[in-house]
């Protein structure tokens, strides 16, 4: 195994276990939290009103929520952001059923969320509808993908710029007048 393949490899593991204590400390932070306490720091809404539901591309379904109290208060909700829309069972917060989804827009006290699910839930009629921030950790699996692709490269320009970047191999420069006219494909 070349030094280079090595050293990322260590990094990838060292990289799982950034994510893994992101994830903890995410837990400890927030998901441990009352759904009040949640309210307060701004990643959960609830008590909400269903505005809008149906079928978006892909046939996934979404919803257009709007918040019924607390209106105009801060909140940490962005485009993009992974959430849970839930149900709750009673005035503590008890969660009864939920649906992952990710957030398509953010306008003041309205959201629109659009489900992982192709179907509705049928307990999006019986009231109580609240919506949670979730960790995402698509960064985390983003990094890990290109972090593969550069141990996988072999012999080609990807492989060179890993063994140079890395110091295993020096770099090498064309002279300028090789440069000019040399031909280039593509």
């Amino acid at each position: 195994m070349k030094k280079s393949v090595a050293e990322l490899q260590a990094h990838l593991s060292l990289l799982h276990i950034e994510r893994e204590e992101e994830i903890k400390q995410y837990e400890q932070q927030v998901a441990s939290l009352s759904l009040p306490q949640r309210r307060e720091k701004g990643v959960a809404w609830h008590p909400l009103t269903i505005v809008e539901q149906g079928f978006a591309l892909g046939e996934f379904g979404y919803v257009i929520v709007e918040r019924t109290r607390e209106l105009n208060k801060p909140h940490r909700f962005r485009a993009g952001n992974v959430v849970r829309l839930f149900t709750t069972k009673d005035a503590n917060g008890e969660v009864d059923s939920d649906e992952k989804g990710v957030v398509h827009f953010v306008d003041k006290n309205r959201m629109k969320v659009i489900l992982y699910s192709k179907d509705l839930p049928e307990w999006l009629s019986d009231g109580k509808i609240g919506l949670d921030i979730l960790f995402d950790d698509r960064t985390y699996r983003e990094m890990e993908h290109a972090v593969n692709d550069v141990i996988k490269a072999d012999n080609d320009r990807l492989y060179n710029l890993r063994e140079i970047l890395l110091g295993y191999q020096k770099p090498n420069f064309l002279r300028e007048s090789d440069y000019f006219f040399r031909p280039i494909s593509f």
